[in-house]
């Protein structure tokens, strides 16, 4: 899943591996897309792969910086508007929907592009969601990398 914010984001799609269709790479509009429209395209594009697919593992490559990640415009991911806005919320849990129960490995979802865990409130994010990986039916690991 990778935003259109991100630098030469419109290349990525092409550079990912071509010979494993298994590796579904998803650019989504930063500016104007919804939490809606990211998860009708996930749909799609699963279903296009094979019907009823589910995903082990996510990256998702975006924009952020200590203790947030930039979703979307004006939708700012923190440890507080997961808990308490309620579309950030239930974009979490719908995306939840398509990992896969039957993975023997947890689940797992990649967040890339920005340094999350650089203060408490992003320590707070990462020990969050590992508590409740079950919620969410995956864990999360931040890639420490900056995007210049």
């Amino acid at each position: 899943l990778i935003s259109s914010k991100v630098p030469k984001a419109e290349y990525i799609p092409t550079i990912i591996r071509r010979d494993d269709p298994s590796i579904i790479p998803i650019l989504y509009d930063h500016e104007h897309a919804t939490f809606d429209d990211i998860l009708e395209e996930i749909d799609k594009k699963l279903t296009a792969y094979r019907r009823g697919s589910k995903f082990w593992r996510m990256l998702i490559f975006c924009q952020g910086g200590p203790g947030h990640l930039y979703l979307l415009k004006n939708k700012v991911a923190t440890f507080a508007k997961v808990e308490k806005e309620e579309d950030m919320s239930q974009f979490w849990r719908r995306l939840s929907r398509f990992m896969s129960k039957l993975n023997p490995e947890p689940n797992v979802i990649h967040i890339m592009g920005c340094y999350v865990l650089g203060n408490p409130n992003g320590e707070k994010v990462y020990t969050h969601s590992q508590k409740n990986k079950n919620k969410f039916n995956s864990m999360f690991s931040f890639f420490a990398s900056r995007l210049y």
